[in-house]
This record gives structure tokens, C-alpha cells and sequence, in this order.
């Protein structure tokens, strides 16, 4: 599919190629990597079900390693919309500006639906869903349903804290620097290994800055779960809202 798919999109053709994300990721990866990145064909894969949404399957179908594969590739973007309207958004975003990209869904019901109202959207541009004094929260994709409302639970504990959905976890987009680095306390959230993932690439930027603040990245541990339901899954690993805002109220409490 992936080799089929970069010669159609040489020949002109825009072109998404949608398979589950493990094997979309991790058993094309060599195709991916000599096509879409060496060569350069604009096609956009769409990894369906990653992160946790398949996790009553077991680890076999999970894709919590796709960002960190797909990142170590030259010349491929990725991007993690937070609900089906940026799914949409994205999707006609490049479609009318193909690019080697990497669309990364995670399954989510309705309910998580954050946009609803039509928005100027840009796939490199981050969003500021609320403002905060005392840490920022940095979301990849659909995590960003349960952080809002891990917003309201921090808040009772009377810390403020400031949430950005960051749609582009390749390239990082620099805009945000100037934000986040007056922060003491910055958190990732990401539906993926802790290692190598959207967490990693804000680590990688801001070792090579004058920041002096804490990170602290909230996603999977570095480790195999038991098959279980996607929310139960999500609950073990501390992706939850209530798993969410306990951490950040334990960070911020330690000051």
C-alpha cells in the first residue's frame, strides 16, 4: 500500500493511505521511511486506532511507539488532531497541501468533541484552550478532552494552570517557545510511550535552551499492559482526567 501510494502521489495524484496505526507504523516502517522520507512522496498516512484504542486487544494493537518511529524519519510531519473536527480539519488541510505527513487518530466517542464552532485552522499552529499562571500543559491530540477536565479538578486545589493543544508534534512548532519558557512547571500529555514521543521532542528543545523550569511528561509508561478496555486502560495508565490532575497537583504541591 505504501509503495503504491507514493507512486500515485509522484504522478499527481493526492493521496492518504489509512491502515491501523501499529502495522501502518511499525511493519511498513522501512517503506515509510525510503519513500515517504528519502524520496520524498507526498502522500499522508492515516494511523487509525493508535495510541490506546485498541488496548482490549492487548499490546500487540496498540501504537504507542508510531510517533517515535515516524519522528526519527527526515522530511515527515506529524500531526494529532484532538477530535473528529480537526480529523476533518486536517485531512482538507492536506489534502489541498500533500506533504509526507503522519495523521494520528485515536479513537474517541462523541462526548470528546472539543471545536464545534468553525475556526481558522492551521496544523502547525498551536491552541491556547485556557490561560494559567502556575504550569502550562502541553496536549498531543485527543488527551486534550480529559485534560480539560483535569483543569477543573487542579483548580480546586488552587493552582492555575494554562492548556495548549499542540496539533504539530513534527515540526515542533517554535511559536509556543516565548509561552512556555516563563513557566516553572511544564507538562506533556500524550496518548503514548513516555520515550521518544511528543513529551521527548519538547525535552529535546528545551535542553538546548536557557530554561530553567521542571517538565514533567504524562503518557504511558515505559512498559507492556494486560488487555483491558481503552478507559480502563487509560485509568491504569494515569490518562484520565482525575490520573491527569493528580499528577500535576502532586508536581506543583512539591514546589
Amino acid at each position: 500500500m505504501i509503495c503504491i501510494a507514493a507512486a500515485m502521489a509522484n504522478e499527481g495524484f493526492h493521496v492518504f493511505a489509512a491502515a491501523y496505526a501499529p502495522f501502518l507504523t511499525a511493519r511498513a516502517l522501512d517503506q515509510i521511511r525510503v519513500n515517504l522520507g528519502y524520496m520524498g512522496a507526498p502522500v499522508c498516512l492515516v494511523g487509525l486506532a493508535s495510541g490506546l484504542a485498541s488496548s482490549d486487544l492487548g499490546a500487540t494493537h496498540t501504537a504507542l511507539e508510531d510517533i517515535a518511529d515516524i519522528r526519527s524519519i527526515p522530511g515527515i510531519h506529524i500531526n494529532t488532531p484532538a477530535d473528529t473536527y480537526e480529523v476533518v480539519k486536517g485531512m482538507e488541510y492536506f489534502a489541498n497541501n500533500p506533504t509526507p505527513t503522519y495523521l494520528r487518530i485515536t479513537a474517541n466517542s462523541p462526548e470528546s468533541m472539543i471545536y464545534s464552532e468553525p475556526h481558522d485552522y492551521n496544523p502547525f499552529v498551536h491552541d491556547v484552550i485556557k490561560k494559567g499562571n502556575d504550569a502550562v500543559i502541553l496536549v498531543s491530540g485527543a488527551l486534550l478532552k480529559a485534560v480539560i477536565e483535569a483543569e477543573t479538578i487542579i483548580a480546586e486545589k488552587g493552582f492555575s494552570v494554562q492548556i495548549v493543544n499542540v496539533r504539530s508534534v513534527k515540526p515542533l512548532n517554535l511559536q509556543m517557545t516565548a509561552e512556555i519558557e516563563k513557566f516553572a512547571d511544564i507538562f506533556t500529555v500524550e496518548e503514548h510511550n513516555v520515550i521518544g514521543g511528543f513529551g521527548s521532542a519538547v525535552a529535546e528543545y528545551l535542553c538546548g535552551r536557557p530554561h530553567n523550569g521542571k517538565l514533567t511528561r504524562i503518557g504511558v509508561q515505559d512498559e507492556y499492559f494486560s488487555a483491558d478496555t481503552p478507559d480502563n486502560t487509560r485509568r491504569i495508565s494515569g490518562l484520565d482526567a482525575s490520573g491527569i490532575a493528580r499528577t500535576v497537583i502532586k508536581v506543583l504541591s512539591e514546589r
